[in-house]
């Protein structure tokens, strides 16, 4: 193996761990950052609001609207 290979095995060795430095060094500041500001974090639902008000107009126009969205159970 020459002197070329080496050095380029030794450089891509290096740039991969200073990758996984920053990596953890940025999963971990954005760790500190959700855990100051909680309340940006406390919603939890992925379903997009739009989605739920559409749903509570429709419920409220039809009662029987989550039955026509599950299908004719009877």
């Amino acid at each position: 193996m020459n002197l070329s290979l080496r050095l380029n095995v030794f450089v891509l060795r290096i740039s991969i761990l200073q990758l996984n430095t920053w990596a953890m060094l940025l999963g971990l500041s954005f760790n500190l950052y959700r855990l100051k500001h909680r309340q940006i974090f406390l919603r939890v639902s992925t379903v997009p609001d739009a989605f739920l008000d559409s749903k509570a107009c429709s419920a409220s126009i039809n009662p029987n609207a989550d039955a026509n969205l599950v299908g004719n159970i009877s």
